[in-house]
């Protein structure tokens, strides 16, 4: 226990590159008190409120920020509105930022609330989710390259929205191999390919399944992990479980590999909306600040834990953590 709490004082210490699917989540909330005249058997929402979040990669960076670490943010948006409230939300976090404009709209998730209860999710901005193109790839490839020396973590975020359709994983990896910073893959099984020789990767079982062409059975995850080994060469392949927990793989065993289940904390659900993204950024962190693979899944688990137990796009921080780790 000792080992995770000093390593919570190192989270400051840290420099963190994300580069990912930028979204943005959008709040409404109100209350149920007839139904829609128009249709009756619709319910009708009389909005009380809207508010907005950090999604996708960005919300992987307002975590890393939250924990104290300095992080710096690479993906597209559109010029909209919606594009200029990532930026201003961002900069309020004191995320750094380097966007591009690929000529389509900013992705939002709008989710719907009445009373606390989670009616809807919309999507806006994915009619067009065409790959990001090779000349902004280039674009963005050169900002990162330019000044990676400085950095401790890369941390790819992939919600499959296009910006890892070509090769900028690749070149960002290979760049981060001969330079011994980590890398870290949050990724989905359409670009697997693109996130070879990461270091650490992550998907959660449904995902994993997908990827090995194997169904879970009770007792093949170490099966499902080796196939995924196989197919990207990472040091680490991470499957999370759910209530279950997290399934960790490690190849640095060449003779037969180490695998466990971690189980994971038990706690009273608020929702899981963005736990996935505490997750990559807290184990990122961990191992960048030189605790083992098997303290920084904890550590994981942990700041997972917490921001399950919140509702809608949630972060954690130091001291949340800090107290999570004294009670258990």
């Amino acid at each position: 226990m000792e080992n995770l709490l000093d390593a919570l004082n190192q989270f400051k210490e840290r420099r963190v590159i994300v580069i990912g699917d930028v979204l943005l989540d959008q709040y409404v909330r109100g209350s149920i008190d007839r139904l829609n005249p128009e249709i009756p058997a619709v319910p009708l929402v009389k909005v009380s409120g809207i508010d907005y979040r950090l999604g996708g990669a960005a919300n992987v960076a307002r975590n890393l920020a939250s924990l104290g670490a300095t992080c710096h943010l690479f993906g597209q948006i559109g010029r909209d509105a919606y594009g200029d409230k990532i930026t201003e939300l961002c900069a309020a976090e004191g995320i750094k930022t380097y966007f591009v404009d690929s000529g389509r709209e900013t992705i939002v998730k709008q989710r719907v609330f009445s009373d606390g209860h989670y009616l809807a999710r919309i999507d806006f901005g994915e009619d067009k989710l065409i790959p990001i193109t090779s000349n902004l790839e280039k674009v963005i490839e050169r900002e990162i390259i330019k000044d990676l020396n400085l950095y401790d973590l890369i941390i790819f975020s992939d919600y499959d929205k296009g910006i890892f359709g070509g090769n900028l994983a690749r070149v960002i990896i290979e760049a981060g191999i001969s330079r011994r910073i980590l890398t870290l893959a949050d990724l989905k099984p359409t670009n697997i390919n693109a996130f070879l020789g990461c270091d650490i990767i992550r998907l959660n079982r449904k995902e994993a399944e997908e990827v090995a062409g194997r169904k879970y059975d009770g007792n093949n995850l170490r099966e499902i992990a080796t196939i995924l080994a196989e197919r990207t060469n990472p040091v680490y392949a991470v499957i999370t479980c759910g209530a279950e927990g997290v399934f960790t793989y490690d190849t640095e065993d060449t003779e037969k590999g180490i695998s466990q289940m971690v189980r994971a904390k038990k706690i009273e659900i608020g929702d899981a909306i963005g736990a996935g993204d505490t997750f990559a950024a807290v184990l990122g962190l961990g191992m960048a600040s030189k605790l083992n693979f098997e303290g920084s899944i904890r550590l994981a688990n942990y700041a997972s834990a917490i921001v399950v137990g919140k509702i809608g796009t949630a972060v954690t921080n130091i001291e949340e953590l800090r107290s999570a780790l004294k009670e258990s």
